[in-house]
């Protein structure tokens, strides 16, 4: 029995020391953002203080809301949305490289990968009937 407590007392020791460790880089990390943010001038009241007037005109914008000019917001919204889906795309392209695949891909995987894409495909056919649409209006 105090074999066993023993091994357990040094498991525990080894993942307390990994822990401080982990902390200690952790800590290092933290500290050299906040040394790279002082010298950036980050933290400087004055730099604050000159934002405060446009984070004001800002605010008096969004509230209340006005709609008058949303036929504006599409072209920006259609950009925003084709993005996001092209990252997408391009993410999982170049994930697949990197993904493990120890065994064969189930057959259920690979219908659900296959409507995935179907999926993206109607969506981006969607963003650039949209985008046709949207251009060929004045």
């Amino acid at each position: 029995m105090t074999a066993r407590l023993a091994a357990m007392d040094a498991v525990l020791a080894e993942d307390t020391r990994r822990r401080r460790r982990g902390l200690g880089w952790a800590g290092l990390l933290l500290a050299a953002a906040v040394v790279a943010l002082a010298v950036t001038g980050f933290f400087d009241a004055e730099r604050f203080a000159g934002g405060l007037p446009a984070l004001a005109q800002l605010g008096s914008e969004m509230i209340p809301p006005n709609f008058e000019r949303w036929q504006l917001w599409l072209t920006p919204l259609r950009d925003t949305l084709a993005m996001s889906v092209a990252g997408t795309a391009l993410t999982m392209v170049l994930s697949l490289p990197l993904a493990p695949w120890p065994r064969p891909i189930p057959r259920r995987t690979r219908s659900c990968c296959a409507s995935r894409a179907r999926c993206s495909r109607a969506v981006a056919r969607c963003l650039r009937s949209f985008s046709a649409s949207s251009s060929s209006q004045p």
